[in-house]
C-alpha cells in the first residue's frame, strides 16, 4: 500500500510539470519538462499525449531511443523501443520491455512504461506517428536517467508472540510490469544464520494505477519463541540482471516462562519466609495474595534482564501450610500453591540464614571501614606528634645546663676552705 501511495503521488508531481509544445502547425506533444529519474531493476513511466492537425489520422505510434540530444530524427539510426504496430522490428535489448499504457492511439495516448532498467537506459526518447499516408516526428525529446537501486522492500512483521503462527509480508520496491523478482527471507541470531523458505510470490494489480502494473510480494509464516526475541529477520529481493535490495528487522516476540523452579517457602521459629520468580517480556508482576491478611511482613523485588524475583518474610505466618504465587503477564497469569517446609527448630531456613548472611557482611564492612579510618587518623597524629617532640629536643640541646653549673660552684667552695 506505501508503493501504491507513492506512485500516486509521484504520478501527481509529474502531472504538474508536463509541458505543451507545437513545433508544426497542428501537432503538439506533451511531456515532462525535466528530467525523469528511475532506479536501476525497476522502471519508469514517459507520460505523454500528442495533438494532429484534422487531416492527420493516427494510425500507430513508435518511439525511438536518441544517441544524442541534438540528433533530429531518432528513427534513422536503429529500431524503434516500442511500436504499435506488432509488426514492426523492435531494438535489441527492449524487446518485451515497453508498454503503452493506453492503447487507443486515436485518444492521443502515448505514454510508455520502460521495465527492467539498467544504466544504459539511460537517454532521451522521441515519439513518432504514422498516420494512413504521412508520419511525423516530434522535435521534443523525453530525457530519462536511471541511477543505483536505492529503493528498499517494504517488510511487515505484525506483533510476535510465543507459539502462534503470524504472517510476515515482504513487498518488493517498484509498481511495474516487468520480470518477476526473486524474494528470499534470512533469520540471524545468536551466531546463527538460517535460509527460510517462504510462500509463493504473488503479483498484487491495482485498479487505480492501470492494468500494466503489479506489484510483488511474498508471506512467511513464522512461529515465534523466546529464542527469536532480540533477533533479527532479512527480506532480499532480486531483480532481473541481479539488481538486489534488502530490507531486515529486529524481531520483538512477547514471551512468558511461568512460574521457574526455585520459588518455595520456608518457616523457622522466627519468620516464613517465601521467593517466587519468572521471565517473560514484557517483564511479568508478582504478587502474594496472602499478604493481605498480614500487617507484618517485608517484601523484596530483585529484576535482572527478563527475569524476576519476589520474596517476602512475615512474622506471623506460623499457622500457614502454604503459600499462591501469582504471576501476571499481559492477558495471562499463572499461579502455583507453593506448600511451606517446617524447618527444626534448632535449624535456620536457607533464605534466613541468607538474609542474615547480608546483615553480617554490612556489619563486617561497616567495622572494617570504620578501623581503617581510625588507624589512618592515628597514624597522622602519631606522625604530627613525633616531630613535634623532636623539636623541642633540639631546643633542649642548645641551652645552657643549670645543674652543671652548679657542680662547678660547689667545687670552688671546698678549694677555698
Amino acid at each position: 500500500m506505501k508503493s501504491v501511495w507513492m506512485t500516486i503521488l509521484t504520478s501527481a508531481l509529474v502531472q504538474a510539470r508536463l509541458k505543451e509544445t507545437c513545433p508544426h502547425g497542428g501537432f503538439c506533444v506533451t511531456l515532462d519538462d525535466e528530467v525523469i529519474t528511475a532506479e536501476r531493476g525497476l522502471c519508469v513511466e514517459i507520460p505523454c499525449s500528442f495533438k494532429t492537425p484534422q487531416s492527420f489520422t493516427p494510425q500507430h505510434m513508435l518511439w525511438y531511443r536518441c544517441e544524442r540530444q541534438d540528433q533530429e530524427r531518432c528513427d534513422h539510426s536503429s529500431d524503434p523501443i516500442y511500436s504499435s504496430d506488432r509488426s514492426s522490428a523492435i531494438r535489441k535489448g527492449f524487446k518485451g520491455r515497453v508498454s503503452l499504457l493506453e492503447s487507443d492511439v486515436s485518444q492521443g495516448n502515448c505514454s510508455i512504461i520502460i521495465n527492467d532498467l539498467s544504466p544504459s537506459d539511460s537517454g532521451w526518447y522521441q515519439l513518432r506517428v504514422i498516420g494512413t499516408s504521412d508520419q511525423y516526428s516530434f522535435g521534443t525529446k523525453q530525457q530519462i536517467s536511471v541511477r543505483g537501486l536505492s529503493q528498499k522492500p517494504i517488510l511487515d512483521v505484525p506483533q510476535l508472540k510465543e507459539g502462534q503462527l503470524t504472517a510476515l509480508t515482504c513487498t518488493a520496491p517498484g509498481l511495474c510490469s516487468g520480470s518477476e523478482p526473486t524474494i528470499s527471507w534470512r533469520w540471524e541470531g545468536k551466531g546463527k544464520t538460517q535460509q527460510l523458505t517462504g510462500g509463493n510470490i504473488t503479483a498484487q494489480k491495482s485498479a487505480c494505477l492501470g492494468a500494466v502494473r503489479r506489484q510483488y510480494s511474498s508471506a512467511l509464516m513464522f512461529s515465534a519463541s523466546s529464542e527469536h526475541h532480540s533477533s533479527s529477520i532479512t527480506c532480499t529481493v532480486v531483480f532481473k540482471r541481479g539488481w538486489t535490495t534488502e530490507e531486515k528487522k529486529t524481531l520483538e516476540v512477547q514471551w512468558f516462562a511461568g512460574i521457574l523452579n526455585g520459588s518455595r517457602c520456608e518457616r523457622d521459629s522466627a519468620a516464613l519466609t517465601c521467593v517466587c520468580g519468572s521471565q517473560g517480556r514484557p517483564l511479568p508482576s508478582i504478587s502474594w495474595p496472602l499478604l493481605t491478611d498480614h500487617s507484618d511482613f517485608h517484601v523484596q523485588t530483585n529484576v535482572s534482564g527478563d527475569e524476576i524475583w519476589s520474596s517476602f518474610s512475615a512474622k506471623d505466618g506460623q499457622s500457614v501450610t502454604s503459600v499462591v504465587c501469582v504471576v501476571s503477564h499481559e492477558n495471562r497469569e499463572a499461579r502455583k500453591e507453593l506448600p511451606v517446609l517446617k524447618l527444626a527448630s534448632h535449624h535456620e531456613s536457607s533464605l534466613t540464614k541468607f538474609l542474615k548472611l547480608e546483615f553480617l557482611i554490612a556489619f563486617v564492612t561497616r567495622i572494617a571501614l570504620s578501623a581503617v579510618i581510625f588507624f589512618l587518623f592515628h597514624q597522622y597524629f602519631s606522625k604530627k606528634e613525633f616531630g613535634r617532640r623532636e623539636d623541642t629536643a633540639e631546643m633542649g640541646n642548645t641551652a645552657d645546663d643549670p645543674q652543671e653549673d652548679e657542680d662547678y660552684q660547689q667545687v670552688d667552695v671546698e678549694l677555698e676552705e
